[in-house]
């Protein structure tokens, strides 16, 4: 019901995934919009959907398309000095631009992955798959570029914690890092993860590397508009065998007109359920279906 009076501006004619529907002041009707914070799809009022919503592209059917494993295998930490990290797993070696690495889609340039630029962000799953490859974080902003100095920032990533508890200094150089001004909020706790990663509290001369949809996302500068300036690398291990390749993720084609048939490689018919890459885009397939949101989980909009 988009036409009760009162709508507000949750979904506009430049909207795209995941701002879908809202059904303006009619709490009956389905809201299939993503609000960090409280209810994030809401196609029941009442309901906590954080549990409970999905929304599934049905894929294209080939009946020669084979379940095969392509389940991809969990994540191992980059071998230790004197072993060397498997050219699939890393950006060293790739041409810039988008590139399946560790099983992620994600944007390579000059051998770092980008987990973040403006209001993009890879998902945290996707982060902490890559930064199992890494070696450091680099943050960008504001015409200024700061590196981590340790693997304090790297491991935050790896394991699912964030950047408040690294120290005055921060584990970075060149940015202000301070979380001992006195009254600091609750954007930052302990048990936030990616892309909540340190906040300085009341300082804003110092960095504020969150995202809140809205309004300033990841600030390290004060005042800036860091949707055209702010950016998250990891730098990815190296192996000096690993050749540059044609690895460009090609543009997706359309499914084939009646008569013809989807190639297996880019539909989740036949796949095993589970983490599979279709078309390019790591997903989770469900009985043919493509899994694209789940409770407070969607995949970003250009993958789907």
């Amino acid at each position: 019901d988009a036409a009760q009076p009162g709508c507000n501006s949750l979904v506009t004619s430049s909207s795209v995934w995941p701002q879908m529907f809202h059904s303006c002041n009619n709490p009956r009707c389905v809201h299939w919009i993503f609000i960090p914070g409280f209810a994030s799809f809401t196609p029941r009022p009442n309901v906590d959907d954080t549990t409970v919503s999905q929304t599934l592209l049905v894929m294209a059917e080939n009946p020669v398309c084979e379940q095969a494993p392509t389940l991809i295998p969990p994540a191992t930490p980059v071998p230790t000095v004197g072993g060397t990290v498997d050219c699939t797993n890393t950006c060293f070696g790739r041409t810039d631009g988008e590139n399946v690495v560790a099983g992620v889609t994600v944007r390579c340039e000059t051998g770092s992955a980008v987990i973040q630029d403006g209001s993009f962000y890879l998902p945290e799953s996707d982060v902490r798959q890559l930064a199992q490859y890494s070696t450091a974080v680099v943050l960008r902003a504001d015409a200024g570029e700061a590196r981590s100095t340790d693997m304090r920032a790297v491991e935050a990533l790896r394991t699912g914690g964030n950047w408040q508890d690294i120290g005055p200094n921060g584990a970075f150089d060149n940015f202000c890092f301070d979380a001992a001004q006195p009254g600091c909020n609750s954007l930052v706790t302990s048990s936030s993860v990616w892309p909540q990663m340190f906040h300085s509290c009341n300082n804003p001369r110092c960095v504020h590397w969150i995202f809140i949809p809205g309004f300033a996302s990841f600030t390290p500068r004060p005042n800036v508009d860091d949707t055209t300036v702010s950016q998250t690398l990891l730098v990815m291990a190296e192996n000096p065998v690993c050749e540059q390749a044609p690895t460009l993720i090609p543009p997706a084609t359309p499914v084939p007109t009646v008569g013809g048939t989807v190639d297996c490689t880019n539909t989740c018919f036949g796949r095993t359920d589970g983490e599979n890459v279709v078309a390019g885009v790591t997903v989770r397939c469900e009985s043919g279906s493509a899994v694209i949101q789940d409770g407070s989980f969607y995949l970003p909009e250009s993958d789907v």
